[in-house]
C-alpha cells in the first residue's frame, strides 16, 4: 500500500515537472493530470505519456478519458478535503459521502467553468455557470456513486483502518469512480451536453 501511495506522489511530480516545458493547451488540464496521478499513479502517468501530453493525437476513447479525468480531478480534491475535514470532525461514511459530494460539485463546476471559459469568452458568467453545472452534474454523480461502491466493497477487507489504509481505499474507489463516470461522459458528449476534449 505504501509503495503504491509513494508511486502516486512520484507520478504526480514527474507529470508536474514535464508540464513545465510541455503545458497543456487548456491550462486547467495541467492541474487535472497532476491531481489524478495522486490516485492513479503509474496508470495516469502512462496515459499522460501515451496520449495526454500536449501535441499527441487522440482517438475518441482517449479523448473521452480526458473528459472523465477532468471530472475526476474535482472529485479527487473533494475527497482529499473530505478526509481532512473527517480528521478533525469524525463523520459516518454516509455523512462523509454527502460532504464530499457537495464539495465535488462545487470544485467540479469550477473546473468545468474554467475549461469552458477558455474555449468561449463570449458567454456571460451566469449562462456559463449554468452550462458548467449541467455538464458536470451527472458525470460527477456517476463518479461519486462509483467511489461509494468501491469503498463499500473494499473497506471490510482493511479492518485496521489506519490512515494509510484509508488513503489506499480512496485510491481504489477513485479507479472504480472512473469506470462508472466514463460511460456517463460518453453519453453526455453524444447528447452534446459536454464537449469532447481533443
Amino acid at each position: 500500500m505504501i509503495i503504491w501511495e509513494l508511486s502516486c506522489v512520484l507520478s504526480a511530480l514527474i507529470i508536474g515537472i514535464d508540464l513545465i516545458s510541455h503545458p497543456q493547451k487548456m491550462r486547467i488540464m495541467d492541474s487535472v493530470w497532476i491531481i489524478n496521478a495522486l490516485w492513479g499513479g503509474v496508470l495516469i502517468l502512462l496515459m499522460y505519456y501515451v496520449y495526454g501530453r500536449q501535441g499527441k493525437q487522440r482517438n475518441r476513447y482517449e479523448a473521452l478519458s480526458l473528459n472523465t479525468l477532468h471530472c475526476g480531478a474535482g472529485c479527487t480534491l473533494a475527497d482529499i478535503l473530505g478526509m481532512m475535514i473527517g480528521f478533525f470532525l469524525p463523520m459516518s461514511m454516509g455523512v462523509q459521502f454527502i460532504v464530499c459530494y457537495i464539495l465535488a460539485l462545487i470544485i467540479g463546476v469550477f473546473f468545468q467553468y474554467s475549461a469552458q471559459r477558455e474555449m468561449n469568452n463570449s458567454i456571460c458568467f451566469k449562462e456559463l455557470a449554468i452550462k458548467s453545472l449541467s455538464a458536470d452534474f451527472w458525470s460527477l454523480t456517476a463518479w461519486q456513486i462509483g467511489m461509494l461502491v468501491g469503498q463499500w466493497i473494499f473497506t471490510p477487507f482493511l479492518l485496521g483502518q489506519t490512515k494509510v489504509e484509508q488513503i489506499f481505499i480512496m485510491q481504489i474507489a477513485m479507479m472504480i469512480g472512473f469506470v462508472f463516470a466514463y460511460p456517463m461522459n460518453a453519453y453526455l458528449v453524444k447528447k452534446h451536453i459536454k464537449m469532447l476534449m481533443h
